[in-house]
């Protein structure tokens, strides 16, 4: 498969600027600046050097926007792993007195854990 270094997804240069002007989160921010810089010419790498990143991270971000737009530079929820942690067991210790637990002082995490 061919690297492609140029915007291929069908979006104006002036339709980029306004997304960058609207857009509140950051890296979409920067992301999007990427990929004006690209439209407007200048190859990957040197997008890479004015922005201070890898051009690495340019091409990933502008074969994302390539293959799905604007939208594609929104990152997805990871799925991470399950909490260890049951939030509804430790908001039930706590409604009690660490008394009850056979402690003689007030909660503290390593309490609250050997509870739960």
């Amino acid at each position: 498969m061919k690297k492609c270094t140029e915007v291929t997804w069908p979006i104006t240069l002036e339709e980029l600027l306004e997304l960058r002007k609207k857009e509140k989160d950051p890296k979409i921010r920067f992301r999007l600046q990427m990929i004006i810089l690209v439209k407007k010419g200048l190859g990957i790498t040197k997008v890479a050097e004015i922005l201070g990143t890898y051009h690495s991270h340019v091409r990933y971000w502008l074969d994302r926007f390539n293959s799905g737009g604007p939208e594609a530079l929104r990152t997805r929820k990871q799925p991470g792993a399950k909490p260890r942690v049951d939030y509804n067991k430790i908001r039930e210790a706590l409604r009690k007195s660490p008394r009850e637990f056979g402690y003689l002082v007030d909660w503290t995490m390593l309490k609250i854990s050997a509870t739960t």
